[in-house]
């Protein structure tokens, strides 16, 4: 038994969109290798390619960031937990 799959499918929910804010959802991986996912952990980048946490104990497939600047490109990643720890990376 290990880390569970990255989660896939970030999407931004467009009905949620704000000049200061952006809201966007994913689905689990396929497998989650035997232990349910308890939450998940959110990271952002501002375009310079280091991430930073944002968020550690997200428990539902939804976020929402707030504080951006309009015109700024903004870059995130989502990891799920289970009991064996933290899964890589989703893609951006």
């Amino acid at each position: 038994m290990t880390y569970p799959d990255a989660p896939t499918t970030l999407t931004e929910v467009v009905s949620a969109r704000a000049a200061d804010s952006i809201t966007f959802t994913w689905v689990d991986g396929q497998f989650n290798n035997g232990a349910t996912v308890t939450s998940y952990r959110v990271s952002m980048s501002e375009g310079l390619g280091t991430y930073s946490v944002l968020d550690s104990d997200v428990l539902v497939k939804q976020y929402k960031a707030t504080g951006l600047t309009a015109g700024l490109t903004y870059n995130f990643k989502v990891e799920a937990l289970n009991k064996f720890g933290y899964s890589v990376f989703s893609s951006s």
